[in-house]
Parts: C-alpha cells; sequence; structure tokens
C-alpha cells in the first residue's frame, strides 16, 4: 500500500463544524482508491483562533486516512507577525517528526497564507526521491494588502517575499505534478515551474450538489428570518468575515436600501474580525440581518428562500473561484460578484448575474436594483441552477486521484 503525506496547516478538520475542507476532499478521495494518507495540519485552528489539542495528536478520518495535528504557536490577526511565527513553529516541528519517519511514496504541499509548507516539505522529498504535487489555491495577496493598508511594513514585506520566491525556485523547477483551485492558479503555479511538461489538474473545491439541494427543502428558517414577504428581493452573503471581503459596502447597501425604503433584504452569515460591524448594522438597519456563523447544511433552508448570492472581496483580493460561488449556483441565485478573474468569467459567459466595482456602494445597489425592477433575474437564477452540477465535490476530486495514479505510473516507467 503506497503512502501520501498532504501538508497544509489550514482548514476545518473532520468532525468540525464546517464544510469540508480540500484536504479532506482529498484524503476520502485517495484513501478509497487505496492509498494510505495522512494530512499533516495544525492543531490550532485558523477559523475560530482556539487550540484543537494541546499537542500532537492523529484523529482517524476513515480506515486509511489520519489528520495529523502538528503543535504550532497562536495568532489572533490573520495578516501579523505572530502568523509567520505560528508557520515557522510548523514547519520545524515538521521537520523534527519527519526524521523520524518511513518516507511516503509522495507529498502533496501547498502554498500557505504567510509563507509557504515547502520547507521542510521539499528538502526532505529531494532526499528520499519522492515525487511532490504542489497544490495552489491562491495567489498570496500579502505583498498587495500590506501595500495598501500597513505601509511602513510593506518593504520589509516585499523584501522578505523576494527571498521566499528565491528559496521556492528549485521546488517550482522540480515538482512532479500541479494540482490547482481555478484555471488562473494552474497557470500562475506552471509559468513558475517553467512552462515544462508536468501533470496537472483542475480541482474546483465544488459541493457535494445533491445533498446541498436536498437539504435547501427543510423548511427552517430563524426567528429573525422566518417568513419572506411578498415582494421582497433577498440577498446573501456566506463565510469570513475578514478584512478580504467586502462587509463595508454590504452593510452600506443594506442602510441605502433603507432609506429608499427599497424591499431587499441582505442576509450575512459567517464569523471573523467584522463581525461585529455587522451586528452593530443589524441593530440600526431593518434592511439586514446577520445569521450568526452556520454550518453549510443550516444554511441551505435560507438559500431556498433567496434570489441573489453576493460574491463580494475587498479590491486586492486575489481569489479567483470562492467557494461560496459553488454554493449559488447549486442554489439557483442570481450571482452578483465584485472579483475579477475566473469567477467574472463564468458569470459574464453563461449568463449567472453581474459584476459590481469592489467598495462602491452604488455600483453594488444598481446592479441589485437593475436586477430586481428589470425581471431578469429569473433568467440568471435557471442558468446558475444548470451549471450547478459542474462543479459537484464527487467528480472534482476525482481529478487529483487520476493525477496521483499518473504520477506513480511515471516512476514505475522510470
Amino acid at each position: 500500500m503506497k503512502t501520501i503525506w498532504m501538508v497544509y496547516p489550514y482548514g476545518p478538520i473532520s468532525g468540525e463544524a464546517f464544510r469540508d475542507s480540500r484536504y479532506t476532499l482529498f484524503g476520502n478521495e485517495l484513501a478509497r482508491h487505496g492509498y494510505s494518507v495522512i494530512w499533516w495540519t495544525a492543531n490550532f485552528s485558523h477559523v475560530e483562533k482556539t487550540y484543537r489539542t494541546s499537542g500532537w495528536k492523529d484523529i482517524k478520518v476513515q480506515e486509511r486516512f489520519i489528520t495529523r495535528l502538528v503543535p504550532t504557536s497562536s495568532y489572533t490577526k490573520n495578516i501579523s507577525i505572530k502568523r509567520l511565527i505560528f508557520e515557522s513553529v510548523f514547519a520545524s516541528n515538521l521537520k523534527k517528526r519527519f526524521n523520524k519517519l518511513t518516507a511516503p511514496d509522495l507529498i502533496i504541499t501547498a502554498g500557505t497564507g504567510m509563507l509557504n509548507a515547502f520547507r521542510p516539505c521539499w528538502p526532505y522529498a529531494k532526499r528520499h526521491h519522492i515525487p511532490v504535487i504542489y497544490d495552489i489555491m491562491d495567489i498570496s495577496l500579502v505583498d498587495t494588502y500590506m501595500s495598501r493598508n500597513h505601509k511602513i511594513l510593506a518593504p520589509f514585506v516585499k523584501l522578505v517575499i523576494s527571498v521566499e520566491r528565491k528559496r521556492e525556485k528549485e521546488f517550482f523547477d522540480s515538482v512532479n505534478g500541479i494540482s490547482a483551485l481555478g484555471t488562473n492558479q494552474l497557470q500562475y503555479a506552471l509559468k513558475r515551474a517553467g512552462n515544462r511538461e508536468i501533470n496537472k489538474c483542475l480541482v474546483y473545491n465544488g459541493i457535494n450538489v445533491s445533498e446541498f439541494r436536498d437539504a435547501m427543502k427543510r423548511d427552517k428558517l430563524s426567528d429573525k428570518v422566518s417568513t419572506k414577504e411578498s415582494g421582497w428581493i433577498w440577498c446573501i452573503f456566506t463565510g469570513s468575515l475578514g478584512p478580504s471581503y467586502d462587509i463595508t459596502t454590504i452593510i452600506d447597501c443594506a442602510k441605502k436600501c433603507e432609506t429608499n425604503r427599497d424591499k431587499v433584504l441582505f442576509l450575512i452569515a459567517g464569523n471573523g474580525p467584522q463581525r461585529e460591524a455587522v451586528e452593530q448594522a443589524e441593530q440600526k438597519c431593518r434592511n439586514l440581518k446577520y445569521l450568526g456563523f452556520m454550518a453549510l447544511s443550516d444554511l441551505a433552508p435560507f438559500y431556498s428562500h433567496c434570489d441573489i448570492g453576493l460574491c463580494a472581496y475587498a479590491a486586492y483580493s486575489t481569489v479567483d473561484m470562492p467557494d461560496k460561488f459553488y454554493d449559488y449556483c447549486a442554489a439557483g441565485l442570481a450571482v452578483i460578484n465584485s472579483l475579477n478573474g475566473e469567477v467574472s468569467e463564468y458569470i459574464i459567459q453563461n449568463n449567472l448575474g453581474a459584476q459590481y466595482q469592489a467598495g462602491n456602494v452604488d455600483s453594488l445597489y444598481e446592479e441589485i436594483m437593475k436586477l430586481s425592477n428589470q425581471g431578469i433575474i429569473g433568467t440568471y437564477q435557471y442558468n446558475a441552477y444548470q451549471i450547478g452540477d459542474k462543479f459537484d465535490i464527487n467528480s472534482q476530486v476525482k481529478h487529483l486521484s487520476e493525477m496521483v495514479s499518473s504520477i506513480f505510473a511515471d516512476s514505475v516507467h522510470s
């Protein structure tokens, strides 16, 4: 039985009240194909900012899949010195434990929020002649974010990033495969790998479409929004309430709708640094409701009453294909989006909704009014529902297992 190590310190683990993370989905898929899989991740939760355990711990997900919690330090702000320290401690403890174990047959590793998880993965893989897959989920926004929000630290951060780029060159020159969350990430990684012939695949995060649509049929909402009044349009935003999201614009747009007496209700679900601002706005604005943090299965009934899904991101965001887009399509919602890149191409080419300018309240308001007043929202909703099956996670994760099989076959013949 071949053994595969996956290395990524972020994401919910199996059993937590979140949608299954990319690496839980990967692990389950690879285990189904007969591989023994270990996902090395942090004992500190990035989402909840709490410790899952005080030290090392193995969690059995299924017969051939283990999630291994690695001791780390903690942090409270996503972009901070403490998070740099967190990743450094994670890498240091990985290295210590790696050297005590039998080497795996394959390593899957990913870029991380601040720097990377290549070290100690790459030196270890090189020393033991282990093939490596690089899984790219995002193009770092650290330098652009710092330039915009922390001008004093920005030069230091750019220096650190330039050093990291040089350290990564050997890694990219030698990786055996690349998996990517979106087309632009894939092209970015291939370019850094020298545009050479290499195993590659797209794996959208996706959603279990049939399960989600079944959950939508449940008629349980909350006391805050138990019924939908006639003639109202419901817009929903779900996900992290962090600095990379255009939460302030949504709040201001809700206030504008209230001032103008528009029948538009904004639902926000999630958690993060901007939660307090959302809660305060809810107290003053009848057109905005905060649902708190909810599991996707609990949110599903709300989707059945909504009309518009908001992909609302800050102007500097480098997100290409957000998870919420798959939810909105599965639910058959018209999509209003601020992102550039692949998701905007999907929306425009498939007539799924509209674009607005990030940070511009009037732009968001105008697009919502167009959809609600021109009667075209039904066409967008129909098209979104039809394309929803394309992003079913059960078909998406197969692309990774197929690439893994190909890499193992190449190693046999080399």
